[in-house]
């Protein structure tokens, strides 16, 4: 915790400022931030390429999937946790079926079909 001073935010980077009433301020540098009674806290920066895609798990349970290419930062409030995973590759002879359920009143399941990449040409 720091009594008086400052600090600075370097561009491309982003800190958490939490005051001692618990409640915090997300700042995105460049920036000068001066801390009276506060703690300055650098947040993570995670990336994932064009093979790979961030998993969010959100404190409210969700996880969010963002395909690569990406960047995202942890945010401490609302952010339990991320990962960088690879994504699953597939070829233009190839075909990825996901089955996912739904309630039973809108039909009981959902059947998505994606095929392998390639020129397009047929």
């Amino acid at each position: 915790m720091t009594i008086y001073g400052s600090r600075t935010v370097h561009e491309g980077s982003r800190v958490a400022i939490w005051s001692r009433s618990g409640k915090v301020k997300i700042v995105d540098g460049p920036a000068r931030v001066t801390l009276v009674f506060q703690r300055c806290v650098p947040l993570r920066q995670y990336r994932a390429d064009q093979s790979q895609y961030l998993a969010v798990r959100k404190r409210a349970g969700p996880i969010e999937i963002k395909p690569g290419p990406c960047t995202v930062f942890f945010d401490p409030v609302e952010d339990e946790g991320i990962s960088v995973e690879n994504a699953v590759q597939i070829d233009a002879s190839q075909a990825l079926v996901v089955y996912r359920n739904v309630h039973a009143a809108e039909g009981g399941s959902v059947k998505a079909v994606a095929h392998g990449g390639g020129d397009g040409g047929g």
